[in-house]
């Protein structure tokens, strides 16, 4: 028995963060420290007993299970045994313990936990497709080229065409004027661009010229645009949202409606409420239980997917949540015995004394301080593990595949544009090429490239006026006078 004239007493104890940490690399009592090894010698203090010296020694990870001669394992065979005077170890207490070690109030009401996984969000490449399948993708495709192709018919097939043509500004305005400007202006460079811009949400829209033909296309053409990117908006932030709340499994009950498989302990009380337990969950989950020799080993199992989940005292799991890489949390609520008690040697002096101090540091607030000691203020994950769902910017990663692919369609864009130097070169380099290049032009092209010629040749020369009926290339125009005196023509391209 526990001799209060001694001044040395041997304290048990097990790594079972944050409850107590033991650390390899030093020896003595200076390996031991955590919550519970802070709080003991506060209540020698508070209870008045005076200078005692605390010795430390390491046992397993375990508070034991009663066998059938009557004999405990683990820290419960120490104390039993007089191997030890007090166990420095989160002792549930439970039916069975009380009759063979003495015990101290509660210093914990937690219970058990569950600690899972927490599902981290895909770090997708191609995060940005996952709005669309990829028929549909296809589809918008085709779509947007075949759209394309139609505004280019229908510019061609109507007369007002998509191109004007004006005589611009009169530097002389004597009767025989020298050196006008002339400038051509265009609907559309590209309608195959054009009609991609407006897909994608070009605000500024199509540039389709005077045909109405051509602008009540373009007109169906852009709300269906609107509809593509007001679904792919919402269909996208829906997508982001899903990633950020979504937790693999989030209650006991959860856990064996998908038949999860869950780790616990192979001795003390967690062990115990899975065998005694009558509540038809937990005995569904006790029925898929594997064991894990340790805290440590359990905590490894469930990063390393081997089980759904790891079952233990609640503030262990919750310490082990808030570690870097942050990668775990504790899901669901508490349940199972919960009240962790100080052991002591059956019928130790040491018990009474220190019930009356815990209940001193219960009352002065001193016992709360220390918890939050070593398990809030000790987070490493800050607001991580909270269950408020939260919209977090979008990271890097998961956005690469569009750095990707513009990266890609600059390349493309550069060799396109390498071709065509290549072309024009081979074109100068042979007549023959040159003049099949521009026979190959339409009609109506090689008018209007002719034209463009000629005006700035006539500009020059102060003949334009004189020899506008002589054009080879005869155009059907509408000419009226503008405010300033200057011919506008409007022409077909």
């Amino acid at each position: 028995m526990s001799d209060l004239n001694s001044s040395v007493l041997r304290v048990v104890a097990a790594h079972r963060p944050p409850f107590v940490f033991i650390d390899s690399s030093r020896s003595g009592n200076a390996a031991f420290y955590g919550f519970l090894v802070d709080l003991l010698p506060v209540l020698f203090q508070t209870a008045g007993l005076g200078n005692y010296t605390l010795n430390y020694y390491n046992s397993t990870n375990s508070g034991g299970e009663k066998l059938d001669n009557g004999t405990w394992t683990g820290v419960m065979g120490q104390l039993q045994s007089k191997e030890a005077d007090f166990a420095a170890f989160p002792l549930t207490l439970v039916p069975g313990r009380p009759i063979d070690i003495d015990i101290t109030y509660s210093y914990y009401a937690g219970g058990l936990g569950l600690l899972v996984d927490k599902g981290e969000p895909r770090n997708d490449q191609l995060l940005f497709l996952q709005p669309f399948d990829a028929r549909l993708w296809i589809a918008l495709l085709g779509t947007a080229f075949a759209a394309a192709l139609v505004l280019k018919l229908l510019s061609l097939y109507t007369p007002l065409g998509d191109s004007d043509i004006h005589t611009v500004h009169s530097l002389d305005e004597g009767e025989h004027a020298q050196g006008r400007k002339y400038e051509v202006e265009h609907s559309s460079d590209s309608i195959l661009l054009e009609t991609w811009m407006a897909l994608f949400g070009e605000r500024r829209g199509l540039s389709v010229g005077r045909s109405w033909a051509v602008r009540i296309f373009a007109i169906a053409f852009a709300f269906f645009s609107v509809v593509v990117m007001g679904a792919y908006t919402a269909n996208f932030a829906s997508i982001l949202t899903v990633l950020q709340v979504t937790q693999p499994i989030q209650s006991l009950k959860d856990l064996t409606t998908r038949n999860g498989t869950i780790a616990i302990n192979p001795s003390g009380a967690t062990k115990n409420f899975f065998d005694n337990t009558k509540d038809p969950i937990s005995v569904d989950a006790g029925s898929r239980r594997v064991y894990a020799p340790d805290t440590i080993t359990g905590v490894a199992a469930v990063r390393d997917g081997d089980v759904d989940a790891y079952v233990t005292d609640f503030p262990t799991l919750q310490w082990y949540a808030n570690r870097q890489p942050c990668d775990l949390s504790v899901q669901g609520d508490n349940f199972g015995p919960g009240m962790l008690v100080y052991g002591l040697q059956k019928g130790s002096p040491f018990t009474q004394p220190l019930n009356a101090a815990m209940l001193q540091l219960y009352e002065n607030g001193r016992l709360d301080t220390l918890k939050r000691q070593w398990s809030s203020d000790v987070s490493q994950c800050g607001d991580q593990n909270s269950n408020t769902i939260t919209n977090n910017r979008l990271t890097v990663t998961q956005m690469t595949g569009l750095f990707y692919m513009l990266l890609v369609f600059a390349g493309a864009a550069f060799l396109w544009a390498s071709g065509e130097h290549m072309a024009v070169m081979i074109a100068r380099r042979h007549p023959k090429i040159q003049r099949a290049t521009i026979t190959s032009i339409p009609s109506s092209s090689r008018a209007l490239k002719t034209f463009r010629r000629e005006l700035s040749q006539r500009s020059s020369s102060g003949r334009m006026d004189a020899e506008a009926a002589s054009s080879p290339y005869p155009l059907r125009s509408q000419s009226h006078i503008d405010n300033d005196g200057i011919v506008l023509t409007a022409l077909p391209k």
